[in-house]
């Protein structure tokens, strides 16, 4: 009776836990070519910019948008806790009046530049609102109205996400536009 060697077993692989790092205080604006006009940046209530000159390069740099851009933030972004059913990037487009638009097109990118698209609804009770859900480790996103072809149709609005964490500091990112 032939005996054969016994197959080697690999190694066991290594499984590296990651350990979340607390956000920076600078918010990410995702590198973009300068416009004609730098516009009004948008600050936090705390009176902090959120939309410093653009300096982090990511893999997928947005277009630069038409001078004027159609579109622009309403105010600041807002932060709350638990006051929005679940981790959300949420907000409502309106025309220059204040009527919702809908059929908005946004783009969400993270320093990472992982991306996502939203189309604001036109149903009767959300017309013209947007949400995206948020997950994972605290990190810094960009939020900007495109076209179809993805041009910024804006300037972005920053914020820092501070996770999925019990203790984070706020769940519910909220970024109203408005039609110039």
């Amino acid at each position: 009776m032939e005996t054969t060697a016994p197959t080697p077993r690999p190694a066991p692989t290594q499984v590296v836990i990651p350990t979340p790092v607390a956000p920076s205080p600078e918010p990410f604006t995702p590198a973009a070519a300068p416009t004609s006009s730098p516009g009004p940046a948008v600050v936090t209530t705390a009176g902090e910019p959120l939309l410093p000159t653009p300096s982090a390069e990511i893999a997928t740099p947005l277009p630069t948008p038409a001078a004027p851009e159609p579109f622009q933030a309403r105010g600041a972004v807002r932060t709350s806790l638990g006051d929005c059913g679940g981790l959300l990037a949420l907000g409502l487009v309106s025309d220059a009046n204040g009527a919702p638009l809908p059929g908005v097109r946004l783009r969400l990118v993270d320093e990472y530049a992982n991306e996502a698209f939203a189309v604001t609804k036109s149903g009767q009770a959300d017309l013209g609102r947007y949400d995206f859900p948020m997950a994972g480790p605290p990190r810094r996103f960009s939020l900007a109205i495109v076209d179809e072809a993805g041009f910024p149709l804006s300037r972005p609005a920053g914020f820092t996400f501070y996770g999925n964490a019990p203790d984070a500091q706020a769940t519910c990112y909220w970024i109203d536009w408005q039609r110039r």
